[in-house]
This record gives C-alpha cells, sequence and structure tokens, in this order.
C-alpha cells in the first residue's frame, strides 16, 4: 500500500495484525481501510456518494508525487494571470489553497513532531521534561 498523503505516497508495509499503518518516510500514521489519518477504534469515516457530488468534487486530481506537488504550487505562484485562472480552473481555487496549506502543514509536522510509539499520533514537545502523555491513547512515553 501506498501512503495517502498527496506530499508522500511512499510505500508503507502493512502489518495483517494491525489496523493502523505508519509511512517510514513522513511517520504519518493512517488506517489501513479508510486511508485516514489513525483513529483508533473509532469507525471509518464513509466515503462520499460521487452520484450526488458536485461538479467541483469532480476536479482533476492533484499530482501525486512531492515533486509533482511542489511543480504545481510553483507554477502557480510564479504563473501570470491567466496561468493562474487556468489552474483554478482545472483543479479548483480551493483545493489548490488546501493544497498549499496542507503542504506546509505536512512539512511542519514532519520536522517538529515525533509519533506516540503506541498509536503513531504525532506529538509536539514544546517544553519541559521527557516524560509525554498521549492525548489520543493516553498513555505515557519518553520523549527520547
Amino acid at each position: 500500500m501506498y501512503c495517502p498523503r498527496p506530499t508522500c505516497g511512499s510505500a508503507v508495509i502493512l502489518e495483517k495484525s494491525s489496523p493502523a499503518a505508519m509511512c517510514s518516510v513522513c511517520s504519518f500514521a493512517f488506517c489501513v481501510n479508510c486511508k485516514n489519518t489513525y483513529h483508533g477504534r473509532s469507525k471509518c469515516h464513509e466515503e462520499p456518494d460521487l452520484s450526488t457530488a458536485k461538479s467541483e468534487d469532480l476536479l482533476i486530481a492533484l499530482p501525486k508525487t512531492e515533486d509533482g506537488i511542489q511543480a504545481l504550487l510553483q507554477d502557480y505562484a510564479s504563473g501570470s494571470k491567466p496561468r493562474r485562472r487556468l489552474l483554478e480552473n482545472r483543479y479548483g481555487r480551493k483545493l489548490l489553497g488546501y493544497t498549499v496549506e496542507m503542504h506546509f502543514s505536512d512539512k511542519w509536522i514532519a520536522t517538529n513532531t515525533k509519533p506516540c510509539p503506541h498509536c503513531f499520533t504525532p506529538i509536539h514537545k514544546d517544553g519541559g521534561c521527557n516524560l509525554m502523555f498521549c492525548t489520543q491513547c493516553k498513555r505515557d512515553f519518553t520523549w527520547q
């Protein structure tokens, strides 16, 4: 299986005994069934019904690789007004904005957090001692 993050897409090895998987490249922990952020014992979110989807939901999919997204964002940032309008029509203005936001968010999470050793939730340490408490699985662990 591949990492579902649009900014990563790396191959992930699954364990048959666990519904969770963790990307070794970007440390994203996700549910094997729904491909969303790992949600523990909670039920998976339902997939949207394509028969009731709006036209803006059916736009061209964004590139899956890090290089593809970087090229798209650079093209949009440095493009002329007609070029930006073309990209907005092709991918959707909201989706481009969301992609930029998620790209920088994912990069920040990858560089500033560590996954909980029990449930893989990203944890950010902003001070104090090395004894940490995961708010997702309610377990203690040592930051080091």
